[in-house]
């Protein structure tokens, strides 16, 4: 028979708020009253707590759906971007032919003689952007190799630069938000780690007092079942430029990557906790970090992806 505590912050306050219902009902002579005595639960105090914590839960759940909405934005605005800034390097391409590295004069990054290499993160797009702006403004009014491109595509250079512009205000204030759900995030699991234990304790107690009985565990509103819990293999998707926080994960395990390019990996205690690099196609042993992770994906070109055991 095994416990299923609640997933959800408002699911373990509401637990919470059961169990010491239980136990006022129950009063002295209740079959908890001394234990709770002993341990020095004060279920007052992690209901208050806890009513606190879903205020933070429902700020973090706020903010990090901001911060995925600004991250659309940008990148749509980065689509269109880098469709421009690939057609440029093509025209330039047959500028310059066979001359390719006269590309680089442009901010372009040229290998293997032809082949231009594009940037993968959103700040160096960005650099990208300013250096072929540049390299327009040291030309005569009309006069840029790329204006006859730019009129196709009915656009001007500083329209392009604007169009950054307003992207870089998309990824600064999802950046804002996502610090904002990550502080949220950490005040949330502060205030609401003494109930957690707490409960606990108290259905350890339970199960000791009711063993062969657990189905009375019921009494105080806890759910008990005859299958045992066993943890899955999730694959998850990580947008272009952001960042997806997994829950349940199983410790110890092993996180994989499916991709060919590196992402960061940051613990459950995003501020202070501790982040490691998962290589491309590699793998992280879920060992050293907490049960909540979050994958930073910094490619603004493709969706990351990752696999990784979780309790369903």
């Amino acid at each position: 028979m095994e416990v299923k505590y609640p997933p959800t912050t408002l699911g373990q306050v509401n637990l919470t708020k059961d169990i010491k219902l239980k136990i006022s009902t129950d009063g002295p002579t209740g079959e908890l009253h001394d234990f709770i005595i002993a341990k020095e639960i004060n279920l007052a105090n992690n209901v208050i707590n806890g009513d606190l914590a879903i205020i933070q839960d429902h700020l973090q759940q706020t903010k990090s759906l901001l911060s995925q909405r600004l991250i659309a934005q940008r990148n749509t605005k980065m689509t269109r971007i880098r469709t421009l800034s690939r057609g440029i390097a093509a025209d330039l391409k047959v500028l310059y032919r066979p001359e390719f590295e006269e590309m680089t004069a442009w901010g372009f990054t040229i290998i293997n003689t032809s082949e231009v290499d594009f940037p993968i993160t959103f700040e160096d797009w960005g650099i990208l952007v300013g250096n072929i702006a540049e390299m327009y403004d040291t030309f005569e009014p009309g006069g840029a190799p790329i204006e006859g491109y730019l009129i196709k595509q009915d656009i001007t250079m500083p329209e392009i630069l604007e169009l950054y512009h307003q992207a870089l205000i998309n990824d600064t204030e999802a950046k804002d938000a996502i610090l904002a759900s990550q502080i949220a995030t950490e005040t949330r699991d502060s205030l609401k780690e003494v109930m957690n234990i707490d409960n606990h304790f108290i259905i350890e107690k339970l199960l000791v007092i009711h063993k062969g009985q657990e189905r009375n565990l019921g009494d105080y509103k806890i759910v008990t079942t005859n299958m045992p819990q066993t943890p899955k293999l999730q694959t998850s998707s990580i947008i272009r430029g952001g960042k997806k926080t997994l829950q349940g994960i199983k410790i110890p395990g092993t996180l994989t990557s499916n991709v060919n390019w590196d992402m960061i990996v940051h613990d459950g205690k995003l501020i202070t906790g501790k982040s490691r690099t998962l290589k491309a196609k590699g793998t992280l042993p879920m060992i050293q970090f907490n049960s909540e992770i979050t994958i930073e994906n910094p490619n603004m070109d493709d969706d990351g992806e990752v696999t990784v055991e979780v309790w369903k």
